[in-house]
């Protein structure tokens, strides 16, 4: 298990009252996020496998390892750092920060520990709704866009003896889901499906987001998300 510390160079991480300025986005990226309303959404998937830890998470689309997560049980900074590549030695992207005793987690994009506070891009998700069987999550961003939008998280209540969460954006549409691969599942962590031609950054964002729900609840679940049979199929090198 990954229980060393950090390198001394962490940035400031905000606390629970932290107010994110939204004026930092009027000068954002205006790339376009992929239009709903298109008519083809085709998706790619993301398989998660353990490292020989379960703390961390290899991320493979297809044959190679894209990401690479990054696990700590340290509190005092973020515990999920998404890198791209295949080792914690890559670069990192986007990370996660889970709050024990909040209802809330915290994302960002870039690297905490390198990037100046004004290029770093911290968004809060808030777990709007607790319910006996789910939670829902929704956080904003102007990743992708250059304007704040909406992203909302909630458990597929159809999937029965199923664990998945969906996120849709502002128009309903699904742009990733998450499929659990179970407790008890030692090999496989689950499924990342996402949309294909989002903003390289929002997709990032979206990863990590994906991964916070995963982290917080998700990955406890008894039931997959996904067939058992799909556990056959181990990372390949």
């Amino acid at each position: 298990m990954d229980h060393q510390e950090l390198p001394n160079q962490d940035k400031t991480i905000p606390d629970q009252g932290h107010q994110f300025p939204h004026e930092q986005y009027q000068n954002a990226s205006q790339t376009q996020v992929l239009s709903p309303s298109a008519a083809t959404r085709t998706t790619k998937t993301y398989n998660m496998y353990y490292t020989t830890s379960r703390l961390n998470v290899r991320l493979h689309l297809g044959s190679p390892c894209v990401y690479y997560c990054q696990g700590t049980i340290l509190t005092n900074k973020p515990q999920l750092q998404l890198r791209s590549g295949d080792s914690k030695s890559a670069p990192m992207v986007a990370f996660a920060k889970l709050h024990l005793t909040s209802r809330n987690l915290l994302i960002g994009s870039g690297d905490y520990q390198r990037d100046s506070e004004d290029k770093l891009v911290w968004e809060e998700i808030r777990r709007e709704k607790l319910r006996l069987v789910r939670s829902d999550y929704e956080f904003d961003t102007a990743i992708g866009s250059g304007t704040r939008r909406t992203y909302s998280w909630k458990r597929d209540m159809e999937s029965a003896m199923k664990t998945v969460y969906r996120c849709v954006d502002e128009t309903g549409q699904v742009v990733i889901s998450l499929l659990s691969g179970g407790m008890f599942n030692w090999k496989k962590g689950g499924e990342i499906e996402i949309v294909q031609g989002l903003d390289k950054s929002l997709e990032e964002l979206l990863i990590v987001s994906a991964l916070g729900i995963w982290a917080a609840e998700a990955g406890w679940s008894v039931f997959k998300g996904y067939p058992s049979g799909k556990d056959k199929d181990g990372p390949r090198h």
